[in-house]
């Protein structure tokens, strides 16, 4: 029987969601290829796994798992409807750990947001603050 690391998946590009540009499907490819050979060297750093929630207007996120670890990470997301001058917020444990204002925020466009995995919790949740300010 395989253990849970032993049945690793490295997805990237459009196998994992539609993307818009192909920029960050370069990106992914690159993150994909990065920890899958750090994986078969036995060298990927694990964290305890927190799971990724959609909140306030976020239609679905990805990854829908981050370990803990020194890393930064990017969140991908689609919104669901139209949002305008709001703010991404990403908390955990209601903190708030990253956040970004836009002046417009549209369901058929990606969006992304960096993290600093030294700041997780026990929880993380993506939402959009429609009274958003600078």
């Amino acid at each position: 029987m395989l253990t849970n690391l032993e049945k690793q998946i490295f997805a990237c590009g459009n196998a994992l969601h539609i993307h818009d540009l192909v920029d960050n499907v370069s990106v992914e490819g690159e993150l994909a290829g990065r920890n899958a050979s750090l994986f078969a060297k036995g060298q990927l750093k694990y964290g305890s796994a927190v799971a990724v929630q959609c909140g306030n207007g976020v239609r679905y996120v990805t990854p829908i798992e981050i370990y803990k670890n020194d890393d930064d990470c990017e969140i991908y997301f689609r919104v669901a409807k139209k949002f305008v001058k709001s703010n991404i917020v990403v908390k955990s444990n209601e903190k708030i750990i990253a956040k970004k204002y836009c002046l417009s925020i549209n369901p058929g466009e990606m969006q992304n947001i960096k993290i600093n995995k030294k700041l997780i919790g026990n929880e993380i949740v993506v939402l959009i603050d429609e009274e958003g300010e600078r």
